[in-house]
């Protein structure tokens, strides 16, 4: 099954974060998209699991490769992704 995970990572979305997230988007990483301000970005990641903890439990690894200095947790229940 494919879910989307929204995580928040406690960094401001600047110009250097923007560009760093564009280029993650690019690779071979699963960032669907990305939003943000000054605070915080939002990193909507998609998780291939069988249920929703799972998901989770995916979606934290990527944002951990992603970001792996970075506090970070999930902003919202996993959702499924129309596959």
């Amino acid at each position: 099954m494919h879910f989307e995970v929204d995580m928040v990572i406690r960094h401001p979305l600047d110009e250097q974060a923007e560009r760093f997230l564009r280029s993650v988007q690019r690779g071979a990483n699963r960032v669907l998209r990305y939003r943000g301000d000054e605070r915080c970005i939002v990193v909507t990641v998609e998780a291939h699991a069988y249920d929703r903890d799972g998901a989770l439990r995916s979606a934290v690894q990527e944002v951990a490769h992603i970001y792996p200095s970075m506090a970070f947790e999930a902003s919202s229940e996993p959702r499924l992704l129309d596959t």
